[in-house]
């Protein structure tokens, strides 16, 4: 399990709750970032242990938009 954690991150996201397209702009970049964390963190891993295999890449912290508008983060 590889976990990088974004906490200071998240709070960029937290502060632009009452505008959407910056929130949906700057939570893309942290998990985009996160995401890229995990990836280098995997090549160093297969560096020193060979193949190394990937079961799964999720963020704990996800969100989705509803046709109505609203969104479930």
């Amino acid at each position: 399990m590889i976990h990088t954690g974004s906490r200071n991150e998240s709070g960029h996201v937290d502060n632009l709750i009452d505008s959407p397209e910056n929130f949906d702009q700057e939570f893309e970049r942290v998990v985009g970032g996160a995401a890229d964390n995990r990836a280098a963190i995997h090549e160093k891993l297969e560096l020193a242990f060979a193949d190394v295999e990937l079961l799964l890449d999720l963020p704990h912290n996800t969100y989705e938009q509803l046709p109505t508008g609203g969104v479930i983060i």
